[in-house]
């Protein structure tokens, strides 16, 4: 590989970070936002910002990261920002699964 090559890959993996990272700050300042709202309000409007927002956010995570790998390649990222993209959704992902299991594993009973 070459000088040139190196330079080249490290600025399409700097357009396709750019280009992943976008999506992602908007979907954040959205749950961020949302958890001010919790933290901030009263009991009932804390409950409805949780039920209206925290709640259909994380369905759309899957969505909100899909986005993201195409806002790398759209950015001028090409297949191996979309690789690293894919890499880090896959993470981002496994964790609550992973945490679930690690927490809650022992099914509880009634008499417990």
């Amino acid at each position: 590989m070459t000088a040139a090559d190196r330079n080249r890959s490290y600025d399409n993996l700097t357009a396709g970070g750019l280009g992943y990272l976008l999506p992602l700050t908007g979907y954040a300042a959205i749950v961020f936002l949302s958890l001010a709202a919790y933290f901030v309000l009263p009991f009932r409007a804390s409950t409805l910002a949780m039920v209206v927002g925290l709640g259909p956010l994380t369905l759309v995570r899957p969505l909100a990261l899909a986005v993201a790998c195409a806002g790398a390649v759209l950015n001028g990222g090409g297949r191996t920002a979309l690789l690293v993209g894919t890499i880090a959704s896959a993470a981002v992902l496994c964790v609550e699964p992973v945490v679930h299991r690690r927490w809650y594993c022992r099914v509880r009973t009634a008499a417990e």
